[in-house]
């Protein structure tokens, strides 16, 4: 008896390919950005924001506290003995850096809400005896 053979497009069925065709809309359509694009391709893609007004801003020294961890703009800080060196020497080298600049005591303390209250207040000494005596805080509720 002779066998019939199954043709390759037999076995391929429409309902995997609509599931992925419609995942690949729900994922892209919110990326598009705009609410009245109705095509894909036409739409902008989201890009980095641009900042207007950047002469106003000032850079500020971030002190980043977390439960075990103590960084200094992004460098992790092994005690509050090296914190406190550490913005000596930044509190010393900006006339060097700036000579034309006028010392600006203010610094960011960036803590998540884990914190206790008492690492607060060493790096704040840490910063006060370093010349920093004007603390700006933003506090992270969400871990």
């Amino acid at each position: 008896m002779r066998r019939r053979r199954r043709s390759l497009f037999a076995t391929v069925t429409i309902y995997p390919l609509f599931v992925i065709e419609l995942v690949m809309v729900i994922y892209l359509l919110p990326q598009s950005g705009q609410g009245d694009c109705c095509c894909i391709a036409a739409c902008d893609w989201p890009r980095v924001p641009f900042a207007h007004h950047t002469a106003e801003l000032e850079q500020r020294l971030v002190v980043e506290l977390r439960p075990g961890r103590l960084r200094l703009d992004g460098r992790q800080v092994a005690s509050l003995a090296q914190l406190t060196d550490e913005l000596v020497a930044l509190h010393d080298n900006w006339s060097l850096l700036h000579p034309s600049d006028e010392f600006s005591p203010v610094y960011l303390i960036y803590a998540s809400a884990g914190v206790r209250s008492g690492e607060l207040l060493a790096a704040q000494r840490a910063a006060a005896a370093a010349g920093y005596t004007r603390p700006q805080y933003v506090v992270e509720t969400w871990y």
